[in-house]
C-alpha cells in the first residue's frame, strides 16, 4: 500500500482545543443584571436529519428483512434476526405495540415529526462549553483507554504469590513465570477440543522441527489451576515423562470457524517477574472489554492463569491474545485533570464552570451527600412551523446506513498532541511535519527502536472537544453503496429532507441569568454568523444533521412592582446586545467547524482504496483499519506517518501534502 498525496480527504470530525485551565466559581445572584424570559427560534433543515424513536427499533424491519434474518441463521447457527433493527423519525407515536409489517410501504411516516429538546439541549450545551471554557461535561469517566499491540507477546503464567517461613499461605501480590510455547494440531473430528478447559492439562511429544504438534496426550478435567493428583494421574505422568513427553497445559484462544490449531504452554521458567496489581486489573478489564464471545472461558485464576505478556518500564501488558489489546494505566478523567482541570465539576463542591452554571449538574457519587445545581435553561422540544399537509414529502424514503466504525480514542495520532519536544531547529524548518517522531500511546512513547519511555502524568495531551464538519450527504449513493439488507452493524432509517425555508420552531427558556450569560447564550444559540450552523441527531459523519437556527425574538419577563403582574416585554435584539462578543481562539476554531458556507471537501473516515473501487465515490469502509494499521508503519518499530492537522490547518483547501491526510491505494 502506499500513500496517494493527491487525494487528500478530511476526518469527519476535529477538535477544538481546550484553554489553559478551567476556570470555577461560586454561582452568584446580582439582582441588578439578572433577566428571565426566552428566546423564540427556529430550524432550518440544510442536509437530511435524523433523530430515531427509540419506541420501536424494528418499525422499518419488514418481511423481506425476517426471510433473510432466517436464511443466515440456518447458515451460521445463530439468531440473526434480533440483530436487525429499522427506526423511523422521532415523534410522540408509540411504536413499542405494532405489529410487523410485510413491506415498508405499511409502515407510514409520523404525520407530527419533533425534534427534541434534549436533543438540542445537548448539543448547544456542547458548543456553549467550548466556546466559553466550561468542563467536559459529558465525558465517561468509566471509558477504557486501549489499543491493539504492536508487539508479539511473550507466554506466562500469572498467579498469586505467597510469602515464605512464617506467613506460608498468606497472599502478597501476583507474580509471573515466563513460559515457552508449542503449536498443537487437535483432532476437530472427535470433539475432544470444545470439552477441554482452558488452561487443560497436554502432555505432547514435539516434532524434529518445527513448533507445530500432533502427538499428545491428555489428563482429563485437569487444569493448571485444578491439577489431578490421582493415582491413575500420577502413573500416566511417569509413563509419558519416560516417553519423553512434555507436560504443558492448553490456551484456548479465539474460536474461528476452521480452526485447527491452538497454544501450549510448557516448561515455566524458574525466574520470576513481580506484577503490579493495576497491571492484574488490567487485565480483567481487558477481558471484559472482549466480551462473552471471545474468550469465553478465560477467567483470572489466583491459582494459575495462562497469560501472554509484555514489559514496558514498571508496568507489565497482560493479555489472552499474543497480538492483543494493550489497556493503559490512565483515564481520559486523568489527562483532564492534569491538564487545566477540565474533568466534569462533579467533587468540585459548590465552585462550577460557566457551563455548570447556566445548564446545571448533578453529582452522583452513591454516597449518601451529593451536590447538585438546577439548570437555569429550559429547552422545549422542537414542532413543525406549519402542519403537514403531505408528510411523504418531509420525508426521504427509508435507506439503510453503511457501517460506521469510527476510531476510538486509543488512536492516540488522532485524539492527543504528540508528546516529543519540538525543538528550535524543528520549529524553523519547513520541511519539518509534527507527526515524524516516532511512536506513542497513553503511557508510554518510542525513542529508538526498542526503547519505551514513561510519559508524564499530564501527557499525551488531549487535543480537546470533538466536534462534525459539515458535508454534504447523497442518499442516492448512500443507497447504491449499502444496497437493502440489514445487519447488526446497518442500521435502516427514515431521514427528513432537507428545506431552504425554517421548518421547526421552538423555545429556550431562561432564568436568572445576567448579561453577559444571556449574550453567551444567544451566541450559542446563533454563534454571531449566518454562516455557522449545528449539527443534530445520527449519522452525523455521513453529513446528517446540519441545521441552521435562527433567533426571531428575546422576550424578557418582568414584574410590576405596583400590581404584582408579570409582563413579557419583546426587546430589541441589536439594541439589546450592542457590542457582539469578541472572537478569542476557541471561538474561531469553533466558527472554522461550523461554517456552512466554506465547509471543506472529501470528509470521510480514513480508508483503502482498491483497483476494484478506485473509480468509485469513497473507498473501501470494512477495510478502514487498514489505513490505520499502515499508518503506525513497521509493526516492529512503529512511527506515525500521518496525525489529525489542526482545525485551523483542515479548513484550508490547499493544506500542504505532509500534513494533509491522504487516502491509501492498494496495488
Amino acid at each position: 500500500m502506499q500513500m496517494n498525496k493527491e487525494e487528500r480527504f478530511v476526518n469527519p470530525y476535529n477538535f477544538i482545543p481546550f484553554e489553559r485551565k478551567c476556570e470555577r466559581s461560586k454561582p452568584e445572584i446580582n439582582r441588578n443584571d439578572c433577566y428571565t424570559g426566552y428566546f423564540d427560534c427556529k430550524i432550518t433543515l440544510l442536509t437530511p436529519l435524523f433523530i430515531p424513536n427509540t419506541s420501536s427499533d424494528t418499525r422499518l424491519v419488514c418481511e423481506s428483512d425476517r426471510k433473510e434474518a432466517a436464511k443466515r441463521s440456518e447458515e451460521d447457527g445463530k439468531n440473526v434476526e434480533e440483530e436487525f433493527k429499522g427506526y423511523d423519525f422521532f415523534s410522540y407515536d408509540d411504536w413499542s405495540g405494532e405489529k410487523a409489517i410485510d413491506d415498508l410501504k405499511e409502515a407510514y411516516p409520523p404525520k407530527e415529526p419533533i425534534i427534541p429538546g434534549s436533543e438540542l439541549r445537548g448539543t448547544l450545551r456542547s458548543v456553549y462549553e467550548a466556546a466559553f471554557n466550561g468542563c467536559m461535561s459529558s465525558v465517561s469517566s468509566e471509558r477504557i483507554l486501549s489499543r491493539r499491540s504492536n508487539d508479539v507477546m511473550k507466554p506466562g503464567i500469572l498467579m498469586e504469590k505467597k510469602e515464605q517461613g512464617d506467613k506460608v499461605g498468606k497472599k502478597s501480590g501476583w507474580i509471573l513465570k515466563p513460559c515457552k510455547k508449542v503449536g498443537i494440531t487437535f483432532r476437530q473430528c472427535s470433539g475432544e477440543y470444545e470439552n477441554w478447559k482452558e488452561g487443560q492439562e497436554i502432555w505432547f511429544k514435539p516434532r524434529g522441527r518445527g513448533n507445530i504438534c500432533d502427538n499428545y496426550e491428555v489428563i482429563e478435567e485437569s487444569t493448571y489451576a485444578e491439577p489431578k493428583e490421582g493415582g491413575k494421574e500420577r502413573y500416566e505422568r511417569a509413563q509419558w515423562k519416560k516417553e519423553k513427553y512434555f507436560k504443558g497445559w492448553l490456551h484456548k484462544g479465539e474460536p474461528i470457524k476452521g480452526k485447527c490449531h491452538e497454544s501450549i504452554f510448557y516448561s515455566p521458567d524458574k525466574a520470576r517477574e513481580n506484577v503490579l496489581s493495576c497491571d492484574v486489573d488490567a487485565l480483567k478489564k481487558l477481558k471484559q472489554e472482549y466480551g462473552t464471545s471471545r474468550y469465553n472461558e478465560y477467567k483470572v485464576d489466583p491459582k494459575g492463569t495462562l497469560v501472554y505478556y509484555n514489559r514496558k518500564g514498571e508496568h507489565i501488558y497482560l493479555s489472552p491474545a499474543c497480538i492483543g489489546r494493550e489497556i493503559f494505566t490512565k483515564s481520559i478523567t486523568d489527562l483532564l485533570e492534569k491538564n487545566g482541570g477540565y474533568m466534569p465539576c462533579t467533587g468540585s463542591g459548590d465552585k462550577l464552570c460557566p457551563a455548570c452554571q447556566i445548564f446545571g449538574m448533578l453529582e452522583n457519587t452513591g454516597k449518601h451527600v451529593s451536590y447538585s445545581y438546577a439548570s437555569k435553561v429550559r429547552i422545549t422540544d422542537a414542532k413543525l412551523i406549519q402542519p403537514a399537509v403531505d408528510r411523504d414529502k418531509l420525508f426521504d424514503a427509508p435507506l439503510v446506513l453503511p457501517e460506521l466504525g469510527e476510531p476510538k480514542p486509543g488512536c492516540v495520532e488522532f485524539y492527543t498532541e504528540s508528546p516529543y519536544e519540538l525543538t528550535e531547529e524543528k520549529a524553523h524548518s519547513d520541511k519539518y511535519i509534527e507527526n515524524r517522531e516516532g511512536y506513542w500511546t497513553y503511557d508510554y512513547k518510542d525513542v529508538g527502536k526498542i526503547n519505551h519511555v514513561p510519559l508524564e502524568k499530564n501527557q499525551p495531551k488531549l487535543r480537546g472537544r470533538k466536534f462534525y464538519w459539515h458535508s454534504n450527504p447523497d442518499c442516492k449513493s448512500i443507497r447504491e453503496k449499502t444496497g437493502e439488507k440489514l445487519s447488526a452493524m446497518k442500521v435502516r432509517i427514515r431521514p427528513m429532507k432537507k428545506n431552504n425555508q425554517p421548518l421547526f420552531c421552538f423555545r429556550v427558556y431562561f432564568e436568572q441569568l445576567n448579561k453577559q450569560q444571556l449574550q453567551q447564550l444567544k451566541w450559542t444559540l446563533d454563534f454571531e454568523d449566518r454562516n455557522c450552523a449545528h449539527k443534530l441527531g445520527r449519522a452525523k459523519p455521513l453529513g446528517f444533521g446540519s441545521v441552521k437556527i435562527q433567533v426571531d425574538a428575546l422576550v424578557l419577563r418582568e414584574i410590576d412592582f405596583k400590581t404584582g403582574i408579570w409582563r413579557e416585554k419583546v426587546q430589541d435584539i441589536k439594541t439589546f446586545f450592542p457590542n457582539p462578543i469578541w472572537n478569542n481562539k476557541n471561538r474561531t476554531n469553533l466558527k472554522l467547524i461550523a461554517d456552512w458556507e466554506n465547509k471543506p471537501d472529501n470528509v470521510r473516515y480514513p480508508c483503502v482504496k482498491t483497483a476494484k473501487n478506485a473509480n468509485a465515490d469513497g473507498g473501501d469502509d470494512a477495510a478502514g483499519y487498514e489505513w490505520f494499521a499502515q499508518n503506525k508503519g513497521k509493526m516492529r518499530f512503529p512511527s506515525f506517518m500521518k496525525v489529525l492537522p489542526k482545525v485551523a490547518e483542515d479548513a484550508l483547501k490547499d493544506l500542504e501534502s505532509g500534513k494533509a491526510l491522504d487516502m491509501l491505494d492498494r496495488k
